[in-house]
């Protein structure tokens, strides 16, 4: 579960508006998650997870 946080998390930071930065598009927050796909995130979770976004749309 806590993998499944973090990484939504990660996403929702990424695409968001922060006050120290602009949010990203969610191409480029695409492109960065799966660049840390087996470092920082469960690649099989990320891989999931974008699967499922597409779904959504």
């Amino acid at each position: 579960m806590s993998r499944i946080s973090f990484l939504i998390n990660a996403y929702d930071a990424m695409t968001s508006d922060r006050p120290y930065r602009n949010k990203m598009t969610e191409e480029k927050a695409k492109k960065e998650t799966i660049k840390f796909s087996g470092i920082q995130f469960d690649p099989k979770l990320v891989e999931t997870f974008f699967e499922l976004l597409e779904e959504g749309k």
